[in-house]
């Protein structure tokens, strides 16, 4: 049910596949970490990253709130890291981009922590993501791979 709901709120099966990828290597570390995860999840199957790190989250004990921090730190760090991949930018730089969301982080958790019902979930779109992430995917040249 939640697995449906969040791909229903990812409109591009190329971002779906790569979120499962990194879904799977997340379970994968996960499951040497916390091994109580693979009782919920199999070890062997992509499984989109958010619902892994849910799992993770229950077996561990984290509250809502430090789940909701722990996605959106993870996700605003992984396109500051990229940064540092594709400009000239110096790491010290890049570091402050990522403590200046701060504010808009903390908002962001206090608007989805207390979410319980899977209808609830906000499906905030990003048009322009999606599509060169379709257009990346046939590119003969490609930046990334995950």
């Amino acid at each position: 049910m939640v697995e449906g709901a969040w791909a229903g709120r990812t409109s591009s099966h190329v971002v779906r596949g790569v979120v499962r990828r990194q879904g799977r290597l997340l379970l994968r570390l996960a499951g040497r970490v916390w091994p109580g995860v693979t009782e919920y999840l199999p070890a062997d199957r992509e499984v989109a990253r958010p619902i892994v790190l849910g799992v993770v989250a229950a077996v561990t004990g984290m509250s809502a709130e430090q789940v909701a921090r722990v996605s959106a730190y993870d996700d605003a760090q992984t396109v500051v890291s990229a940064s540092l991949k594709l400009l000239p930018v110096d790491p010290a730089e890049a570091a402050t981009w990522l403590a200046a969301l701060h504010d808009d982080i903390e908002e962001l958790v206090a608007d989805v922590a207390p979410l319980t019902d899977v209808d609830k979930i906000p499906a905030n779109a990003a048009p322009l993501i999606d599509i060169h992430a379709q257009n990346h995917a046939t590119e003969r040249m490609r930046l990334f791979h995950a």
